[in-house]
Order: structure tokens, then C-alpha cells, then sequence
């Protein structure tokens, strides 16, 4: 007794099955967050691994998904005199970026409080007479 098989049917029955462990092994790298890091050494090789590549701490590595699109980028691994001056940098920054404030808001305030050039003008005469009054005052005394 032979088993006659339909080839369109077998043809099928391989399609499904080949889809079926495809997804799978896609669904079993997405599970575990396997990824690919990849970059060029020191002698121009280009190089990949599953985790972090030894050769290439002194220059960015691309983080890969497994479908290939980058995930992101590691940067090198930073010394102890490059972290200083990276850390330096930044509070030089910040500090400028506070002086700035400080000058935003005394130019705010002087605008309040002289809104036009007649009241500069107005301020600056009674500073000066009153300059003028206490220091006749103290040369009576």
C-alpha cells in the first residue's frame, strides 16, 4: 500500500514549517535581548560580538538589534584625565550658562525700574543731589 502525497500540498506543509521556526528563533533572540556589537579595531578588522568587544574599549561600538537597525552606540571607555576634563568642561558650561541668568535677570530688573531714559535721568540727579547734601553735612561737622 503506498501513500500517495500531493507535491503542492507537501510544498505547503515545508513553507509552513520553515515560517514556523523562523518566527520562533525571531521571538526566541527578541525574548532574551540578544543584540550585536560591532566595530572596526585597531588594525582596521571589523569585528562583532554578543557582548561588549574587548579590542574596541578606546572607540565607539554600534549596538545592533538582531535585525540588523543599530540600537544605539557605546563610547569609549573614558580615562581618568578625560573624565576630569570632560566634568570640567561641563561646570565651566554650567557656570556660564548661570552668569547669563544672573545678567538676564539684573537687566530685567533695571528695566523695571528705569523704563525710559527720563527716569534714569530723574534717578541719577537725586543720587547726586543727596551725594552732594550728606557730603556739605559731614563738612559742617
Amino acid at each position: 500500500m503506498s501513500i500517495a502525497v500531493r507535491p503542492a500540498r507537501l510544498w505547503r506543509d515545508c513553507v509552513w514549517l520553515m515560517l514556523a521556526v523562523f518566527g520562533s528563533t525571531l521571538w526566541a533572540q527578541s525574548a532574551d535581548g540578544s543584540q550585536i556589537y560591532t566595530c572596526v579595531d585597531a588594525k582596521g578588522r571589523k569585528r562583532s560580538s554578543d557582548r561588549p568587544i574587548m579590542e574596541c574599549m578606546d572607540r565607539e561600538q554600534t549596538i545592533l538589534n538582531p535585525s540588523g537597525t543599530v540600537k544605539a552606540r557605546l563610547g569609549p571607555v573614558l580615562t581618568a584625565a578625560e573624565r576630569s576634563q570632560i566634568e570640567a568642561a561641563r561646570k565651566a558650561e554650567q557656570q556660564e550658562i548661570a552668569r547669563r541668568k544672573e545678567e538676564k535677570s539684573l537687566n530685567r530688573s533695571l528695566l523695571i525700574r528705569y523704563p525710559n531714559q527720563a527716569a534714569h535721568q530723574k534717578e541719577r540727579e537725586e543720587a547726586v543731589a543727596q551725594s552732594s547734601w550728606s557730603s556739605r553735612r559731614q563738612q559742617r561737622v
